[in-house]
């Protein structure tokens, strides 16, 4: 029940991975008239958009692979390769990521976060 709890707690989440750091940046953002919600983690972690892919975490726990604004840019497609997300899956699981509140403040995650 409780790894239950903190992949709910987890789900609906927009993930952000700098592959020149090889840091996870997690946030919970709804797309806006002006950005994406990708777009909104990456201005507001001050990241270089064509470093990141984006993810999400989705509320059954499994890890989302689109991104209409990084990925369609960074590799030509929305969805990226089953692999390209492996290393936030290990980073969420190990509570290795830093997360991103909507007035700009990015803290370094504790949680660790089992999944699908």
């Amino acid at each position: 029940q409780e790894t239950e709890q903190r992949v709910i707690s987890m789900s609906g989440k927009t993930v952000v991975y700098d592959k020149s750091s090889k840091t996870v940046y997690v946030g919970k953002f709804e797309p806006t008239q002006y950005h994406t919600a990708h777009e909104q983690v990456v201005k507001l972690a001050k990241l270089d958009p064509s470093n990141c892919i984006g993810a999400s975490i989705k509320p059954d726990g499994t890890v989302g692979q689109r991104s209409e604004s990084l990925n369609a840019l960074n590799i030509g497609k929305c969805e990226v390769h089953g692999n390209s997300v492996r290393p936030v899956k290990k980073k969420l699981a190990k509570g290795d990521y830093k997360t991103v509140s909507a007035n700009g403040s990015v803290n370094k995650g504790t949680r660790k976060h089992k999944l699908k």
